[in-house]
Formats: C-alpha cells, sequence, structure tokens
C-alpha cells in the first residue's frame, strides 16, 4: 500500500460522517415513528382540573377500599374490598388494558360483577408478560363518591 494522500483522508472523512449520517438517520426515523410520546390524550384538561383529582384521590383513600387485580387464564379479575374485608358491590368497571410501554396492543375491557366483590373481564388471552390496567370505576347507588380512576401493573405468567 502507498503513502496515504489527501484523497485517502478525503474518503475516510466522508465514509466516517456518511456511515454516521445513516445511523442517525434510522435512529431518528424509528424514535419517532414507534412511540408518540402522549400518554394521555387530554393532559391540558387533566392539569387544569388537578386539584379536583387529588379530592377524588382522597376520598377514596378515606372509604379505605382496597382493589387487587389478577390475570386468572384469559381473564382480568379485580376484587374491591373495605377496610374490613366486606366486598364492595354495585360497582360499574370499565377500561383499557395493555402493554406499558406501548399502546399498539391495548385492549378495551368491561368488568362484569362476579359476587363477593369480584369483577371479572374477559380478555380472549393475553401474552405473557407484564401488562398495565387502566380503570374507571363508577360507584353505584349508596355511595356518595365520584367516578374514580385507578391504574395497577399485572404479569401474566408463562
Amino acid at each position: 500500500m502507498g503513502p496515504i494522500n489527501g484523497r485517502h483522508v478525503l474518503f475516510g472523512l466522508l465514509g466516517f460522517f456518511g456511515v454516521m449520517f445513516a445511523v442517525n438517520g434510522v435512529f431518528v426515523y424509528v424514535a419517532t415513528t414507534t412511540f408518540s410520546g402522549t400518554s394521555t390524550e387530554d393532559a391540558y384538561v387533566r392539569g387544569l382540573r388537578y386539584n379536583e383529582s387529588i379530592e377524588t384521590h382522597r376520598a377514596i383513600e378515606a372509604t379505605g377500599w382496597r382493589h387487587a387485580a389478577t390475570i386468572e387464564g384469559s381473564q382480568v379479575v379485580l376484587t374491591v374490598r373495605q377496610a374490613d374485608g366486606r366486598p364492595v358491590s354495585r360497582l360499574v368497571i370499565e377500561g383499557r388494558i395493555g402493554r406499558p410501554a406501548t399502546q399498539a396492543l391495548d385492549l378495551g375491557i368491561t368488568f362484569d360483577a362476579d359476587g363477593d366483590g369480584r369483577y371479572v373481564a374477559e380478555t380472549g388471552g393475553l401474552a405473557h408478560g407484564q401488562w398495565q390496567l387502566s380503570a374507571t370505576v363508577h360507584p353505584g347507588a349508596g355511595y356518595s363518591l365520584p367516578t374514580y380512576e385507578m391504574t395497577t401493573r399485572l404479569w401474566s405468567k408463562p
């Protein structure tokens, strides 16, 4: 191989920066097309009602209600109990279940009362791994609570 001259240096620099720009271009394309960055569609409106959500959260905490969610086969089971362990009935619960990192697999679900504070939603079967349940709970007649939202992470075991 002969001595390195200006042409070798020029081609070396052009090749290096060409590869760098191409790889960065691929990274920018993938980053901007795979996740919108939006975790909630109405963030501005929710921000305006922030104090209202704090009061709702305090009202729910004051009841002592405890929520527990599990994935059982092709169903999501949500159990709601009072502080003393008695079941909470007459709730209307609807929500979404999806992967925590993407909205591509989100599935809208509606829970049906199964008795003893259990609410069951059919999912048609979920793949193994981590899921996030976001539910809107509408307390029925006899409760002086506003509609509220709950979010929890679930694990579907292999």
